[in-house]
C-alpha cells in the first residue's frame, strides 16, 4: 500500500471518528510523514478531498454492488471501500485491479483483514462498470437528478432551486464540486514572501498559492504569523460582517478560527466560542501566533448562558455554525437539518433581545466561492448585489420567526 493512501485513510478516519477538520488533519499528517515525493503528497490530498466531496456518489455506487448496508460496516471498512470507489470512478488512468488491490491492503492495514474479502468482492463488481448507477430521470425527478449527478443532499438542491431556479442551482452544484485552490489570508499590514502567489479574486486579503505548493504550515512566514490558511469564500464572511474598528464581536461557532482571527484584525475585541475545548485551544494558538491579543477563545455552549459574558454586550454576532457543506463529511440528513435550525433559532432569538446587534448568518455566504464559480446570477444581478441579498435570505425556521438579520 502506498504512503499516499495510508495518509489519506488516517486523515479520513480522524474526520469520521474524531470530528477533525479535514484540512488541518491533512496538513498535520503530511508534516508528520516527513519528506514526500510531490506526487505522493498530491495523491494523498486528492484522495482526502475527493472522497469527502463525492461521498454520496461513492456510497450510491458501492450500495449497488453490496449485500450489506454501509451503515452496518465498521468505519475503517467504509473508508477502504470509499477510497477504492473514488479511484475507480474518478481516476480512470489507474488500472482497476490496482485500485481494488490497494483498497484491500488498506482494509488490512487498518486492522480489518477479516473484511478484506468483502472489500475485494464489492470493488471488483464496481470495477466492471467503473460508474455509479444512473441518476433519476431529469424529467420525472429533476431535483433527484441533480443531487445524484453532483453528489449533493437532495434538500440542499431543493433549497437552491427555490432561490436561484433549477438551471442556476445545477450550475452551483457543479461548481461546488470543483477543487478549490490552496489559499492563504495575509495578516493586514504583513508582507510575506510567497513566490508565485496571486492575488485573490474577491478578498483583498487573499493570496492563491501556485499548484504543488507545500502545506501552508510549512511555508516560511506561517510560524511568524504573517498569514493563515483560509479559503477565499470563508474570508468573505468576515468582510461581509464589516465590524467597526471599536466593535466587540462574538464568533459563536468559531472553530477552526480563521474568521475569528480575521475579525480580530478589524475589530476592537473578539470572543471566539466553540463547544470543544480542543478546538478552542487551537483558536487560541492561532491568535497567539498571529499576535492578536484582542482575541479570546473560550470553550462553551453558546446556546446556554455563559458566566460573565452578557450576550447583549456585543456589537456584532457572527453565527456561521451551520457549516452545511464546509466539508463533505457533514452531508446532513433531515434530522441534522432540524437540529441545526433549533440552535440557529436559539442564538438569533437571544440576539433579538438587543435588536441593535447585527447577526450575520453564514448559511448562504459559506458557498460564496462556488457561487462565484457558477457564473453571473439569474436576472442580471451583479455578484455584489447577489451577496447583499443573500445575507438576508436564509430560510431557516429562525428567520421566519421575525428575528431580523441586518445587512453588513
Amino acid at each position: 500500500m502506498t504512503t499516499a493512501r495510508r495518509i489519506a485513510a488516517e486523515v479520513l478516519l480522524r474526520v469520521a471518528t474524531g470530528g477533525a477538520f479535514a484540512n488541518l488533519a491533512l496538513d498535520s499528517a503530511l508534516r508528520q510523514a516527513g519528506v514526500l515525493e510531490p506526487r505522493e503528497a498530491a495523491l494523498a490530498t486528492e484522495l482526502v478531498y475527493g472522497t469527502l466531496r463525492w461521498q454520496p456518489q461513492l456510497d450510491r455506487a458501492l450500495m449497488a454492488h453490496s449485500d450489506r448496508a454501509l451503515e452496518e460496516l465498521d468505519e475503517p471498512v467504509r473508508l477502504a471501500l470509499r477510497i477504492g470507489a473514488f479511484e475507480l470512478l474518478h481516476h480512470q488512468k489507474v488500472p482497476a485491479h490496482a485500485a481494488v488491490n490497494e483498497a484491500v491492503e488498506l482494509a488490512k492495514t487498518l486492522g480489518f483483514s477479516r473484511a478484506s474479502g468483502f472489500v475485494n468482492a464489492v470493488l471488483r463488481k464496481l470495477s466492471e462498470v467503473r460508474a455509479p448507477p444512473p441518476p433519476p430521470s431529469r424529467e420525472t425527478d429533476p431535483v433527484g437528478h441533480v443531487a445524484a449527478l453532483t453528489a449533493h443532499p437532495r434538500w440542499i438542491v431543493e433549497r437552491w432551486s427555490r432561490w436561484l431556479g433549477p438551471s442556476e442551482a445545477e450550475q452551483l452544484c457543479a461548481a461546488n464540486q470543483q477543487q478549490a485552490p490552496a489559499t492563504v489570508r495575509v495578516k493586514r499590514g504583513a508582507k510575506p514572501n510567497l513566490p508565485g502567489a496571486q492575488r485573490g479574486r474577491w478578498s483583498p486579503d487573499a493570496l492563491i498559492l501556485p499548484p504543488g505548493s507545500p502545506p501552508a504550515l510549512d511555508i516560511e512566514g506561517h510560524e511568524e504569523g504573517l498569514f493563515q490558511a483560509q479559503d477565499e469564500a470563508a474570508q468573505m464572511v468576515s468582510i461581509f460582517c464589516a465590524p467597526a474598528a471599536d466593535a466587540s464581536v462574538l464568533d459563536a461557532c468559531a472553530a477552526p478560527g480563521g474568521k475569528a482571527c480575521h475579525l480580530a484584525e478589524m475589530a476592537r475585541s473578539v470572543l471566539a466560542v466553540d463547544l470543544h475545548a480542543r478546538k478552542a485551544r487551537q483558536i487560541a494558538e492561532a491568535a497567539a501566533r498571529m499576535g492578536l491579543g484582542n482575541l479570546r477563545a473560550l470553550a462553551a455552549d453558546v446556546m446556554l448562558p455563559i458566566p460573565d459574558v452578557p450576550f447583549e454586550s456585543f456589537d456584532l454576532v457572527l453565527l456561521d455554525g451551520a457549516d452545511l457543506l464546509a466539508d463533505a463529511r457533514e452531508v446532513a440528513g433531515e434530522q441534522g437539518r432540524r437540529d441545526q435550525h433549533v440552535g440557529h433559532a436559539v442564538l438569533l432569538r437571544r440576539a433579538a433581545k438587543k435588536p441593535s446587534v447585527p447577526v450575520r448568518c453564514g448559511r448562504v455566504r459559506r458557498k460564496s466561492r462556488s457561487r462565484q464559480s457558477a457564473g453571473k446570477p439569474a436576472g442580471g444581478r451583479s455578484m455584489r448585489n447577489w451577496g447583499n441579498e443573500a445575507r438576508n435570505r436564509c430560510t431557516c425556521s429562525s428567520h421566519s420567526s421575525g428575528v431580523r438579520v441586518q445587512s453588513a
